[in-house]
C-alpha cells in the first residue's frame, strides 16, 4: 500500500447518468469529500453526494471508509464492495480520467456516473 493523500480534498462533480434506483437528473451539482485516515484496511473516509442526496456512503452515515490513493487530480478511491456486504455502496474514483461511479446491487439497485469539474477550496 502506497502512501494515502495527505490533507483532506473536495471535488466538484456533475452527475452524468442514473440507472435504478436513484431519483436524480442528469446535470446536477455534486461533491465529493475526501479526508484522510489511518485505519486498518483503509486510509481515507468519503462522502459523494448531490444536493441533499447522499450516494455514498449509506445516507446513515457521515462517510464511508475507502482506499484511497494520489492526490488531487490524481486521486484514485475504491470501495468494491456493496450495501450487502459492508453497510455502504460500491465506489470507484478515478480523477485524472475525471470519473466517478456509484452503485449497488440488492433491491434498491442503481448506479450514478459523474465527472469531476474541479476541485474546490480544501475543508
Amino acid at each position: 500500500m502506497g502512501p494515502g493523500p495527505r490533507a483532506p480534498e473536495t471535488h466538484r462533480l456533475a452527475l452524468v447518468r442514473t440507472e435504478g434506483a436513484l431519483a436524480l437528473d442528469a446535470g446536477e451539482d455534486c461533491e465529493l469529500r475526501m479526508l484522510p485516515v489511518r485505519a486498518p484496511g483503509f486510509d481515507c473516509l468519503v462522502a459523494v453526494r448531490c444536493g441533499e442526496r447522499v450516494l455514498y456512503p449509506d445516507p446513515a452515515l457521515g462517510a464511508g471508509y475507502a482506499r484511497c490513493r494520489g492526490a488531487g487530480p490524481d486521486l484514485r478511491i475504491t470501495d468494491d464492495y456493496g450495501t450487502l456486504r459492508d453497510g455502504d455502496p460500491q465506489l470507484r474514483v478515478d480523477l485524472r480520467q475525471g470519473r466517478v461511479e456509484v452503485g449497488d446491487e440488492g433491491p434498491n439497485a442503481f448506479r450514478a456516473e459523474l465527472r469531476r469539474l474541479g476541485p474546490l477550496p480544501r475543508i
